[in-house]
């Protein structure tokens, strides 16, 4: 199974570090290194985490870390994808977080 990250996830676990990093260095590093453990964990099994609770789509899922949301679409062809759609603070409305950007 293939694991992709788009460039808004990308930039949003960037935007999570900068954050983090205001109060301490060394937690933004390890929350990075966590949500990239935890995206890393998508390759044992495609359909960990739940279906988006907001969405009626077989497809979206999230795995929760913390109070972190990570989205994600399933693609199915010859090879299974995760495509790790975006992530953002659970104190976030979610549309207002899902569709941003």
């Amino acid at each position: 199974m293939n694991i992709e990250i788009s460039d808004r996830a990308r930039k949003e676990i960037n935007e999570i570090a900068s954050y983090i990093a205001k109060d301490s260095i060394y937690y933004a590093k390890k929350t990075v290194n966590e949500i990239y453990d935890r995206i890393i964990s998508l390759g044992t099994g495609i359909y960990m985490g739940r279906k988006v609770p907001e969405l009626n789509d077989d497809t979206i899922h999230e795995l929760l870390y913390k109070n972190y949301r990570i989205i994600f679409e399933i693609k199915e062809n010859d090879i299974k994808i995760a495509k790790v759609i975006t992530i953002f603070h659970s104190s976030r409305e979610f549309e207002n977080a899902y569709k941003s950007k």
